[in-house]
């Protein structure tokens, strides 16, 4: 902290963004910027691990190819957490990045779905029953992959990032 009292990255960071001051939407752009920051980490492993038969390029580019739909649910997700977490309390923060992270999961597979059904429609006839049935389960499966390879990342860096956002605020 400096002596005004204001961390000196964070506290510029609130005074640039829209709505930064109120917690819960100062907590939406720390889970995108936490996001972001996984995409980026998961896809430098990914290309760095490769050469030793531990990661793929593809799933770089998959996670890149991400960033549109995860960030913005990263924010409505934290947005959404922190406006019920209560305020103060030991591990808040914590625990709200925990929720957050979840709760992007699941916003972005609910993105993903909205998006493959939009597609599939244009696509040519089937019945409306089957293309919704089938976008489901490859939803569910693209999920259930995502989960498995990144959770290693973003639920640490999802925590720590829901802590450190909680400790600039609280000082």
């Amino acid at each position: 902290m400096s002596a005004t009292g204001r961390h000196p990255v964070f506290g510029r960071i609130r005074e640039r963004l829209p709505g930064a001051d109120r917690r819960d939407v100062g907590a939406g752009y720390a889970g995108a910027m936490a996001a972001l920051a996984v995409a980026l980490l998961f896809s430098l492993v990914m290309v760095l691990s490769a050469p030793l038969g531990l990661g793929d390029p593809a799933l770089s580019l998959v996670a890149l190819s991400a960033v549109p739909l995860i960030v913005p649910a990263a924010f409505v997700s934290a947005l959404a957490v922190w406006r019920v977490l209560p305020e103060g309390g030991r591990f808040g923060g914590l625990l709200g990045g925990l929720l957050a992270t979840v709760v992007t999961y699941l916003v972005s597979l609910v993105g993903l779905y909205l998006l493959v059904v939009t597609l599939a429609f244009g696509s040519g006839p089937a019945s409306t029953g089957t293309l919704l049935t089938e976008a489901g389960w490859f939803v569910a499966l693209v999920g259930l992959a995502a989960f498995a390879w990144t959770f290693w990342l973003t639920i640490p860096i999802g925590c720590l990032g829901g802590a450190a956002y909680e400790r600039t605020r609280t000082g």
